[in-house]
């Protein structure tokens, strides 16, 4: 089988006690000898693919980009009929930092409603055909948008700015929850029409910010309602828990969500008792980060402690989803892979 079909039988939970597919994102490794290697061996690899675009039709949206430092900084500045709202990121080689976010004061709201509501859903059908084309060792998989509050909080209001205004001005952010949630709501026949096998929802959450009872409220029927379109299609859909989840784990688990996305053993239950809380869901790990770093055989000693305990999960998928020092990810892929082989043979 190739990898998409080995992900595949993962999550109809065909493939629990075998041999886990080891797939990092596409952006993890370099080309070269030592990727084809272990492409060889059989380690694949994480394409993903938004199945939406979008265009404005009354908002005037105007880029404007500078270089400082090596850095590149990206201004977009939306004009509105409520006035103009902006946004500024800094880009570099090693990742993108959202300096400033649309949404700073009190007579940002009504702007950003509006630039929400004119915002225009388009089927991304092209980009998806074309990324179809790809190679055996690659699965494709499909993106939603951020859950409504997750876009708040990683994108467009910032952290520090959501807790205060989740406090001061509940009403205004519920407003901008239920304008989200419809512009979301418009994506999952996207996701159907794409026919892609499995498709994340938002991700990034960070349980200790918005709290158990706000994630059961208003993460958790996003994701149910979304899954009931999907699954209609016999499509799996996701979300990338990369943060500690120890808070919402038996929420994660009581969801309709298939897979749990880019888990963390480094800051979370081992990976033997989140197996306990969430029996039914496939566990698509992101090999701990901290662990790249290591020697080559304390990395392996860690990839076959994951590899007896994911046994017991209804489907085990090792990936690496976080940024990976240039000097580590050939050490660490080789040792997670010499794990895989010793503990179950080098046949899928």
């Amino acid at each position: 089988m190739n990898t998409t079909e080995l992900i595949v039988e993962t999550l109809k939970g065909n493939r629990s006690g075998k041999r886990p597919v080891f797939a990092p994102y596409e952006n993890k490794v370099k080309a070269g000898e030592s990727l084809e290697r272990l492409l060889e061996r059989g380690m694949g690899l994480i394409k993903r693919v938004s199945v939406y675009r979008t265009r404005n039709n009354k908002c005037k949206v105007r880029v404007d980009c500078s270089e400082k430092n090596g850095e590149i900084y990206k201004k977009t500045v939306v004009e509105t009929p409520y006035g103009n709202i902006d946004k500024l990121e800094i880009i570099n080689k090693y990742s993108t930092y959202l300096k400033d976010h649309f949404i700073k004061a009190d007579e940002d709201y009504k702007a950003y409603k509006y630039y929400i509501e004119d915002t225009e859903l388009i089927y991304n059908g092209e980009m998806i055909e074309h990324m179809k084309n790809h190679a055996d060792y690659y699965f494709l998989r499909g993106q939603l948008p951020y859950e409504p509050l997750q876009q708040l909080i990683a994108q467009d209001m910032g952290t520090e700015k959501f807790c205060y205004e989740w406090i001061d001005n509940r009403e205004k952010v519920e407003e901008l929850f239920e304008s989200l949630l419809k512009f979301n709501e418009k994506t999952y026949d996207f996701a159907v029409k794409s026919n892609l096998p499995a498709t994340n929802y938002g991700g990034n959450v960070v349980p200790n910010i918005i709290g158990k009872d706000t994630f059961k409220n208003l993460y958790v029927p996003v994701y149910n309602n979304a899954a009931d379109v999907l699954h209609g299609n016999e499509q799996f859909i996701g979300s990338h828990f990369d943060a500690d989840n120890r808070l919402i784990l038996e929420d994660i688990a009581a969801s309709k969500l298939d897979y749990i996305e880019a888990y963390d053993t480094s800051c979370n239950y081992s990976l033997s008792e989140a197996i306990k809380v969430a029996p039914d869901k496939v566990f698509w790990l992101n090999f701990p980060s901290p662990a790249h770093l290591w020697e080559k055989e304390k990395i392996y000693n860690l990839a076959m402690e994951l590899i007896k305990e994911g046994a017991k999960a209804k489907g085990l998928i090792i990936g690496v989803t976080e940024d990976v020092p240039e000097h580590c990810w050939e050490k660490s892929y080789s040792a997670i892979m010499d794990a895989l082989d010793d503990f179950y043979g080098k046949d899928m």
